[in-house]
């Protein structure tokens, strides 16, 4: 088991199909993203944590790295969860 300060995972149901489901794990030195199809890894990053930077330059960083791999966005889909601080 390892200690997790943040993991947050965001996706909506589709009626017929499989969810599609981002997760990140955002720790001191890391944030590590995936997205998954069901049960299935679809793909993954590891980006460093820098204090220095803004929640803003981490959204484009993030919308970039999906955009490089053709997975749509989109703002205000689907649920989120997130646990704080919790055992993995």
């Amino acid at each position: 088991m390892r200690n997790v300060p943040f993991l947050a995972c965001l996706g909506g149901a589709q009626s017929g199909r499989m969810e599609n489901v981002a997760c990140f794990d955002a720790g001191n030195s890391n944030i590590v993203m995936g997205t998954y199809e069901g049960k299935k890894l679809l793909r993954h990053w590891r980006i460093s944590t820098d204090r220095q930077k803004t929640g803003d330059e981490y959204g484009m960083l993030i919308n970039n790295l999906f955009a490089y791999q053709n997975i749509r966005t989109g703002a205000g889909e689907g649920r989120s969860s997130y646990r704080p601080s919790c055992r993995l």
